[in-house]
């Protein structure tokens, strides 16, 4: 099983239910209407891939505080991609890509060597494809995104107001491999055609 699942969900489960409900709310923007914000979800995205970014590299640098660094990083990254969108495009594909492979991977027991060769295939992948289709992968991009900001909210709501629902959820998804990559998935199908059909300007029943 995915530590990056466990950890994620261990951490939503620790928050309160505003918060959960900040990130649902943020996750469906992005989810489904990414398109219509693309360029600020993109720098917002690069800035939380710097956050986090930042936070990795306070292990290796014992002068500056995690929280400076991480701090450092988001705005560093976030005005980066404001200035040089098709950079920032390229950058947050690349890293999304590569952390999804590190969690399929994880979820299917490859093993550390296998979550490095699916993150470098994977993020070799959204790296291509954000290179050949910008302005679609700005509608994959924020798409998947938000769906996974969605079920992080989701998971942190239940945990606080029905606890039960919360732990029975975690329980499932811990044990069943294939349970939360399909919900995601099933979410994605959804988003996905709602941003697409909002691009073409057609209206839903």
């Amino acid at each position: 099983m995915s530590g990056i699942q466990i950890e994620t969900f261990r951490w939503a489960a620790a928050q309160p239910a505003l918060t959960g409900l900040v990130i649902m709310g943020a996750g469906f923007i992005y989810g489904f209407y990414g398109s219509r914000l693309f360029r600020l979800l993109i720098a917002a995205s690069c800035a939380g891939f710097g956050w986090l970014g930042g936070h990795l590299a306070a292990g290796f640098v014992s002068d500056i505080p995690a929280p400076a660094l991480g701090a450092i990083g988001a705005v560093g990254l976030g005005l980066a991609a404001t200035r040089m969108l098709r950079a920032g495009v390229a950058f947050t594909s690349l890293a999304t890509w590569a952390v999804i492979g590190a969690y399929l991977a994880g979820q299917f027991g490859l093993g550390r060597d296998g979550g490095l060769i699916a993150a470098g295939l994977a993020g070799l992948f959204g790296l291509t494809h954000a290179l050949l289709d910008c302005r679609g992968t700005t509608v994959v991009l924020t798409t998947l995104q938000g769906v996974v900001m969605i079920v992080v909210g989701w998971v942190s709501v239940t945990s606080q107001i029905a606890p039960s629902l919360g732990a029975t959820f975690r329980e499932w998804a811990n044990s069943q491999e294939l349970l939360v990559p399909g919900f995601l998935a099933m979410l994605f199908a959804t988003a996905y055609s709602c941003q697409v059909l909002r691009q073409r300007n057609i209206k839903g029943i």
